[in-house]
């Protein structure tokens, strides 16, 4: 009987190496299906509480009404008239949640930060919806800082579970 080759020893288990290896391959494909096919934003996006000393205004209660019924184009108009003339800073929370639900996203960010600039107590909300924002232009690069700077702010509680959890799974 003739000696088989070392290539020949190597070769008899190969077929056992390659179910692991195919196990493996399925399962790191199957990771980043269920990567991308996850909707952080929609995972993620409430809409920003209506503040109980918020501003009465007929046209912030209109405007939130238009809200409420998913009618973000006519939020989004009225709410921008409204914030345009007194800067009410929960008005302009709401604006840029309007602007969200058209999908506005940059529009949204620039009143954010304009609230970000003019109302420090903001801060840390206007802070995590505009990572959102960032989210729903798929904007991976940006949002990773911010949220790491978001999750390591020690005096930012609004939504820090959350935070938390967005950074471990984004």
């Amino acid at each position: 009987m003739p000696e088989q080759s070392s290539y020949a020893r190597k070769a008899k288990w190969l077929p056992y190496l390659m179910v692991p290896l195919f196990l493996i391959g399925l399962f790191m494909v199957y990771q980043r299906l269920a990567y991308e096919s996850r909707d952080f934003y929609a995972e993620y996006f409430e809409f920003y509480p209506i503040s109980t000393s918020s501003n009465s205004s007929p046209q912030f209660n209109e405007g939130m009404k238009a809200i409420s019924t998913e009618n973000y184009a006519q939020s989004e108009k009225i709410l921008h008239s409204a914030f345009k003339l007194d800067k009410d800073p929960e008005v302009g929370m709401h604006l840029a949640m309007a602007r969200m639900g058209e999908g506005k996203y940059w529009e949204a960010i620039d009143v954010l930060q304009e609230i970000k600039d003019k109302y420090p107590d903001y801060l840390e909300r206007a802070e995590w919806y505009k990572i959102l924002a960032l989210i729903g232009l798929e904007r991976k690069d940006d949002v990773i800082p911010l949220l790491e700077y978001y999750c390591e702010q020690p005096d930012f509680e609004f939504k820090k579970k959350e935070a938390h959890e967005l950074l471990n799974d984004y």
